[in-house]
């Protein structure tokens, strides 16, 4: 009678450890929350002007994310600013003009990356004097202080029914052009800024136009 408890009593304790077990194995599984979507991230831009900002989006993988930026093909960088900061899901460009990747990583240490252009600045007040004859002069403003910032000027020429275009190259010292011996017509001009790195090129974002008629 005594050896039929001491078995009884050795098969509860079997089956209360089991029960446990289960429990265990069951619990670490409803504590594994990592996704099996694939992790992904969309930029609203994909290119920004300096101290422009943009909202990101993170979606799949295993939250919390964290976001860096790293430099990728930088033309020009202030040596007292960083490339750009984060806020929440915002990026906020700073003192940089090129290429860069926006990096999200979650929390199971995979990471996807972005490319992304932060533009130069862009001249202002584009204005075009009388003409004079067959010659128009072209005027425009830009800081001294961000000419390391580019490396030349972009003048484009578009004419009324003319499907072509025609880009003039002005060092980024100049401040005014004149375009000599034009014909009659309707003409209107952009300025850009222009910032070489290898064998790519970014234009600021919203260039300068002025229109006149020989």
């Amino acid at each position: 009678m005594k050896m039929k408890k001491n078995h009884l009593f050795t098969a509860l304790i079997i089956l209360i450890l089991t029960a446990c077990q289960e429990f265990s194995v069951m619990g670490a599984f409803r504590l594994n929350t990592s996704s099996t979507e694939a992790l992904t991230l969309d930029l609203e831009r994909t290119r920004l002007p300096q101290w422009g900002s943009m909202t990101l989006t993170p979606t799949g993988g295993t939250p919390p994310y964290k976001y860096s930026v790293v430099e990728n093909d930088l033309f020009y960088m202030a040596d007292w600013s960083s490339i750009g900061e984060f806020a929440d899901n915002t990026f906020t460009a700073h003192a940089a003009v090129g290429r860069v990747d926006i990096v999200l990583q979650d929390s199971a240490g995979r990471s996807v990356r972005k490319e992304l252009i932060i533009r130069p600045p862009a001249p202002s007040n584009l204005s075009i004097e009388p003409p004079s004859g067959n010659d128009i002069v072209i005027n425009w403003d830009f800081s001294a202080d961000l000419e390391d910032m580019m490396s030349v000027f972009i003048l484009t020429r578009k004419i009324e029914g003319v499907t072509e275009t025609t880009e003039i190259e002005i060092t980024k010292t100049q401040r005014t052009y004149t375009d000599s011996g034009v014909a009659e017509g309707n003409y209107t001009y952009e300025i850009n800024t222009k910032a070489l790195t290898d064998t790519s090129y970014f234009n600021s974002e919203k260039p300068a136009s002025a229109s006149t008629t020989i």
